[in-house]
């Protein structure tokens, strides 16, 4: 686990830490999310990608053909690249994969191979 909390890849602003309580169970999780409108994504905690959203070959954004920055949970492989170009000029340009591809060193986490 990180100390603090960690930037939004997609924003770049500081994520908020959130608590989260099963009505079943009652068990507690922490998670850090980014509520900003345009990324709305969430981490648990514990998981290894946090912090650690860096991959060798960003998607490329198809308006623009800018790197896109990317977001990414290890615990259920979800995915999601969003253009930082394109979002400044007021244009939001999202591609959401419900797994993460895995190849060997590609990305900063293993994050398993999709199984």
């Amino acid at each position: 686990m990180i100390k603090g909390n960690p930037e939004c890849p997609l924003c770049l602003k500081k994520m908020k830490s959130f608590q989260s309580k099963h009505e079943g169970t009652g068990k507690v999780e922490n998670f850090f999310v980014c509520l900003d409108h345009e990324c709305m994504v969430s981490i648990n905690m514990l998981d290894q990608a946090v912090g650690k959203w860096e991959i060798e070959n960003p998607p490329i954004c198809p308006k623009c053909n800018t790197k896109m920055r990317v977001f990414f949970r290890s615990f259920d492989k979800y995915f999601k690249s969003q253009c930082p170009k394109c979002r400044k000029r007021g244009k939001i340009v999202q591609v959401v994969r419900e797994t993460i591809p895995h190849d060997g060193k590609k990305w900063s986490v293993d994050v398993g191979d999709g199984e």
